[in-house]
């Protein structure tokens, strides 16, 4: 697969301590082993609970960092702590390529080792099925997971389009996971849903 921007972020992140993953659209091209569409930035996945340490690694890289939050765009000053529902960073560089990232802000209880889904936490996930990784060693979100985030959204092209080409190539249990969360967030609905 093509996407020389992904493998720029990936030695960006190379020397990141926590986890962290691809997210959004590139992690379902990920997960089909092929460049499906046209993406317009790179999306990464950290924990909450770990914003303070990639609010230090992306300053000490001299990224300029603010959060997007109700169509405005607010510094992230040092040590501020980001609590839901801010959950997205802007990240510029212009002497980076890329030169703009987003950094995506993720819920999960670690006690129970389940990831929670933002919008509806009663929506879970154990942690260990979150990540996965492509054949090239890139990890990236699993893909009913990014699909259950555009739902919101179904009538954006990339939306529509990511769920038109992954849907029918995943396993069955991540269809299942998928169609049951829909039915819970929408009822019988969602367009996704027929």
């Amino acid at each position: 697969m093509t996407g020389n921007e992904i493998f720029a972020v990936q030695s960006l992140m190379k020397d990141y301590k926590h986890e962290w993953a691809i997210c959004g659209g590139w992690s379902i091209d990920l997960y089909l082993n092929q460049q499906t569409r046209k993406h317009k930035d790179v999306d990464i996945f950290i924990w909450r609970d770990e914003q303070s340490y990639a609010q230090k690694y992306f300053s000490e890289r001299d990224w300029s960092l603010h959060v997007a939050y109700q169509g405005k765009l607010i510094n992230w000053e040092k040590d501020y702590y980001l609590e839901l529902p801010k959950h997205t960073i802007w990240c510029k560089h212009e002497n980076h390529q890329p030169d703009f990232v987003e950094l995506l802000l993720n819920e999960r209880d670690k006690q129970k080792k389940q990831f929670l889904f933002r919008r509806d936490k009663s929506i879970q996930l154990p942690l260990e099925d979150v990540i996965l990784q492509s054949e090239n060693e890139i990890l990236y979100i699993a893909p009913e997971i990014t699909l259950l985030y555009k739902s919101n959204n179904p009538s954006h092209e990339g939306n529509q389009h990511d769920f038109d080409v992954c849907f029918s190539k995943l396993e069955n249990h991540r269809q299942q996971w998928l169609m049951h969360n829909l039915r819970k967030l929408y009822g019988d609905e969602h367009i996704w849903l027929r």
